[in-house]
C-alpha cells in the first residue's frame, strides 16, 4: 500500500516522541515492517556519532595498583571471648575490602579454634544480653557464620574497584570528578539535583545570597 506524505509524517512524529514500533503501527493502521523501513530510510533515529562518543566508557588507561592499603581496624574487646573478638576481628579486617590483607585475614581464620558457627553464636548471646533483639539482631549476625560470604565479596569489590582505578585512575575521581557527559547534564539539569547550583564557595557557607544576586 502506497503512503502518502502525510501518514509517514505521522509514523515519524510518533516515533519520535518516543513511542514504540509496535504502537506507532497500532496507531496507524501501518505494517510494522513497514514503520520499521521508514524510521530507517529516514536517518531521523540513526546514532548520534557526538552522542555516542560521549556516553562510551574511555578505555583503560591508568594502573590498577593501590598506592597505600588501608589501616588495619584496631583490635577490640567486644563480647570479652578472645577467639569470638579474635573472629570479629578478622572479618572487619575483610571487609575493608583490601588485596593485600585479606591473605594474611584467611590465613588467620585456619588458626582460629572457634568455628564460625560457634562465633556467631557467642556473639549472639552477648547481643541479647546487651538488649539487642528483633530485626537489629537478626542484621547485626546474619551470615556471621558464613566468613567465605564475606571473602567474596571483599573479591568482587576488588575487581570492581580495579576497573574504576583503570579507567578514571582512582575511586575518588569516579566519585566526585564529572565526566564530560555529567558536565553537560549539570548544565542543563543541575538545579534538579542541587538547590545550591551556581552559588559561591562564601555564599554555601553562609547559606543564602544577597544583593543583586537574588535575582541575577
Amino acid at each position: 500500500m502506497q503512503m502518502n506524505k502525510d501518514s509517514k509524517c505521522d509514523i515519524l512524529q510518533l516515533k519520535q516522541e518516543g513511542k514504540g514500533y509496535k504502537t506507532v503501527s497500532r496507531l496507524t493502521g501501518v505494517n510494522i515492517n513497514t514503520v520499521k523501513s521508514l524510521c530507517r530510510r529516514s536517518g531521523l533515529f540513526q546514532d548520534n556519532p557526538e552522542h555516542k562518543r560521549l556516553f562510551t566508557i574511555p578505555e583503560r588507561q591508568y594502573s590498577t595498583a593501590v598506592s597505600e592499603p588501608k589501616p588495619l581496624p584496631p583490635q577490640r574487646i567486644i563480647t570479652g571471648h578472645k577467639q569470638t573478638d579474635a573472629y570479629l576481628w578478622i572479618l572487619e579486617v575483610i571487609k575493608l575490602n583490601e588485596p593485600a590483607h585479606l591473605p594474611a585475614a584467611e590465613e588467620a581464620l585456619t588458626r582460629l579454634t572457634i568455628t564460625p558457627k560457634e562465633a556467631q553464636e557467642k556473639y549472639t548471646e552477648y547481643l541479647i544480653s546487651h538488649g539487642v533483639n528483633g530485626f537489629q539482631l537478626v542484621f547485626s549476625t546474619m551470615t556471621l557464620d558464613n566468613p567465605q560470604h564475606f571473602i567474596d565479596q571483599a573479591k568482587a569489590q576488588f575487581i570492581q574497584a580495579e576497573e574504576v582505578r583503570s579507567v578514571f585512575g582512582s575511586c575518588e575521581a569516579a566519585y566526585y570528578e564529572f565526566t564530560e557527559p555529567e558536565k553537560r547534564l549539570e548544565d542543563t539539569l543541575g538545579y534538579l539535583y542541587d538547590n545550591c547550583l551556581g552559588w559561591t564557595k562564601a555564599e554555601k557557607k553562609r547559606g543564602s545570597i544577597q544583593g543583586k544576586r537574588v535575582n541575577g
